[in-house]
């Protein structure tokens, strides 16, 4: 249902807006955190879901898109929930099992579910690597496999809901996800040219392993009415720890054989606080919050051969957050501006010394301001915001990964956060909807990749680096008639960049612009089967620095809805014809990679609800976006 909505798509379990990024998903207000969630959530309950291109003051100044979903409402006591299994089979199998129980009585929810993954991932990978140094070509010619093994995952949840009356509500909520022992083994083969003669050939055995401790997630809220005031307030604290070994054995005939060994522990925990209060103001309504954040990232990455440099980081991060916003009608318009200021303190420790260069202190202003209004019996809506991206924890860190003898990957201590200035007009008209934006980004975190000057052989390490600006730009257009029993949607977006990077000794301009087209197919048959069949493709384009290359896919599905039951079949990239296939441009490096990650599979999914009725929990979370930058 939420790839339907115009300008959305998913990728990689995300749901992505076309030029404006990864965007929040919120149920009845409350933030998502876990994306397996939607699995969980029938389309039969949903009553309405709305994408907002603009969000005001009261979302963090990163927050680009939100997604906002509401359920049908429910009344009744007692026990309810649901069971659901999922399996599918790809070149491996993998299942998904899970309960929701909800108890209910008067004002008292009480609610918990578990959910056990087991996940099996398989990926093929052939690239070519021509890089260039000291006026010698070499060629890398790389035939790779992933495996991803045994990958399971645990996600208990409990939490209770009371409500004193109408006007005064709170909550309390725990909830873990455990996965315990993740692998991922790389097995490759490097063919190795120099100025077109053969060198060696490099045979490399990769074996990771993360062994995780508990994530823990704590939400507390309040919400309530006193008079003409709404209150809203949330508390969110999260811990984490992450171990990562990895073991690569590399063998050649002619460097022999050799071992890189790496320990990578990774140590979060968040605190946040979020409060908003709202009161109606003539015809319209005024918000007025504040968000405190406190995020502490320890990192110490050590190599056991001293290929790389063992590194030890420690970020200390503080940010204050004020903002006000206000809306209401103007005639038959609607009118929203608001106002947000951060104040932000990030302090970078390497092995417990405090490094001036690396912290960093902010102070910032983000408006915002959109207008809606009818044109006949269409809708237009016109905004103007101003947003950043802060680089991720792991985009700052200064450890380096070793991925063969030419690659090695790494962070940037040195980022600084980009700005964001985004105008974005939108119509609607029936079953017509078109979008159109634009963004000038200022210090525009991008992809890069530079040779390795100290080092005798060609060694590339990519990386992120800030550029002075950057001009992205957006459209979409989708169509959504219905047609009888048929519901067709067609939805093409275009987007495009202005980037210019130093491409050995010049410059290469990477501004082909990126045309993605869906038609979904939705087919409302007797006895309560639903069919589905859709086709989804993408051409060339650039991406940052890199050159997509083309991909299409065709899906098929059926559903059958028995009273409470649901069964549903699917075939995924049925013709095998998807890929993840591209160009990677640096200062001296073309890397051309093809990749097949495993998307042709059959999925069947069973469900059943019982005396179905949703909790009333209403936090909505604090401190959403710096969760996504902990990449939790």
């Amino acid at each position: 249902v939420i790839t339907k909505i115009p300008s959305v798509y998913a990728d990689n379990g995300k749901y992505n807006v076309y030029g404006k990024g990864e965007a929040l998903i919120f149920v009845n207000g409350k933030r998502l955190i876990d994306y397996e969630e939607l699995s969980r959530l029938s389309s039969k309950d949903i009553s309405s879901i709305v994408l907002d291109n603009n969000p005001g003051a009261g979302y963090d100044a990163t927050v680009k898109a939100v997604i906002h979903i509401k359920t049908v409402k429910k009344v009744g006591d007692g026990l309810s929930g649901n069971v659901s299994a999922m399996y599918q089979q790809a070149h491996y199998a993998s299942t998904t099992d899970g309960v929701n129980i909800n108890w209910r009585k008067g004002g008292l929810d009480i609610f918990g579910s578990l959910f056990y993954s087991f996940t099996q991932t398989y990926q093929k990978q052939s690239d070519t690597k021509e890089t260039w140094k000291n006026g010698d070509t070499w060629n890398m010619q790389n035939e790779i496999k992933i495996l991803g093994k045994n990958t399971a995952s645990i996600s208990p949840k409990l939490g209770i809901n009371y409500s004193f009356n109408d006007k005064h509500t709170v909550g309390i909520s725990y909830s873990l996800t455990h996965s315990p022992n993740n692998k991922i083994n790389i097995i490759q083969s490097q063919d190795v040219k120099q100025n077109g003669q053969p060198l060696q050939t490099i045979l490399y055995d990769d074996d990771t392993r993360r062994k995780n401790k508990p994530t823990h997630l704590n939400n507390i809220y309040y919400r309530g009415k006193i008079g003409r005031w709404d209150i809203a307030f949330d508390n969110d604290i999260i811990a984490s720890h992450t171990k990562s070994i990895q073991n690569i054995k590399q063998e050649s005939e002619k460097s022999g054989k050799q071992n890189v060994n790496s320990t990578n522990n990774e140590d979060n925990t968040m605190v946040a606080s979020k409060l908003v209060v709202s009161h109606p103001i003539g015809r319209g309504k005024m918000d007025v919050g504040g968000e405190f954040i406190y995020t502490d990232r320890q990192q110490k990455y050590v190599n056991e051969q001293n290929i790389i440099a063992s590194t030890d980081d420690h970020i200390e991060e503080s940010k204050y957050a004020g903002f006000i916003s206000y809306s209401t009608p103007l005639g038959k318009a609607q009118i929203r501006a608001g106002m947000r200021y951060e104040h932000t303190v990030s302090d970078y420790y390497e092995k417990d010394v405090w490094v001036a260069g690396q912290s960093r202190s902010y102070d910032k202003l983000f408006p915002n301001a959109s207008i809606s209004f009818p044109i006949g019996k269409s809708n237009i809506n016109v905004g103007y915001t101003m947003k950043t991206r802060r680089p991720s924890y792991r985009e700052l860190s200064s450890n380096m990964q070793y991925d063969d003898a030419f690659t090695y990957e790494s962070g940037n201590p040195l980022l600084r956060p980009e700005m964001i200035h985004d105008i974005t007009m939108s119509a609607s008209y029936r079953w017509i909807y078109m979008n159109v934006s634009f963004q000038h980004v200022t210090d525009a975190i991008t992809n890069t990749v530079e040779m390795l000057d100290e080092a005798d052989t060609p060694i590339n390490v990519m990386s992120t680096t800030n550029r002075s600006s950057l001009n992205k730009y957006s459209a979409t257009l989708s169509l959504t008639p219905r047609i009888g029993i048929w519901s067709p949607r067609l939805a093409m977006s275009l987007m495009g960049q202005n980037l210019k990077i130093p491409y050995r000794g010049g410059t290469k301009k990477l501004n082909n612009p990126l045309l993605f087209a869906s038609l979904h197919n939705t087919v409302s048959l007797p006895d309560n089967y639903l069919l589905s069949a859709d086709v989804i493709t993408h051409t060339y384009g650039n991406n940052n620095i890199v050159m997509m290359k083309p991909s299409w896919q065709i899906n098929i599905g059926l559903v059958k809805n028995i009273k409470l039951w649901t069964i549903q079949l699917q075939g995924m990239d049925i013709f095998r014809t998807a890929r993840n296939s591209f160009i990677i441009y640096g200062t001296s490096l073309r890397y051309n990679k093809w990749n097949y990650s495993d998307s042709q599979a059959v999925k069947l999914s069973i469900s059943y609800r019982f005396n179905p009725t949703n909790s009333k929990y209403k936090g909505t979370g604090a401190g959403n976006d710096e969760k996504s930058r902990l990449s939790l």
